[in-house]
């Protein structure tokens, strides 16, 4: 997927009105994303203040995606426990 100028207004729209329904977080890495989401996704969780996660969207054999094919920062798992108070 390649966000556009277009596509990245809309998608900031969306999720700045989502946010102020109380939105915690926004899925940065996903198997869709090329680096370039990424890093969009990743910049608009930060002016955002939003928590972010991700992962390979595995959700069995009926998709070509292979679990764990997405690696995912520790930081973002050590961020998402510790608002979790775990």
């Amino acid at each position: 997927m390649i966000l556009l100028p277009a596509d990245a207004a809309e998608l900031e729209h969306a999720v700045r009105r989502l946010a102020e329904m109380d939105l915690d977080g926004l899925e940065v890495w996903h198997s869709d994303h090329g680096s370039a989401e990424i890093q969009a996704c990743a910049a608009l969780a930060q002016r955002l203040g939003l928590l972010v996660s991700g992962g390979s969207d595995y959700h069995g054999p009926r998709k070509a995606v292979a679990l764990g094919s997405q690696q995912v920062p520790v930081e973002v798992f050590e961020a998402l426990r510790d608002v979790a108070g775990l």
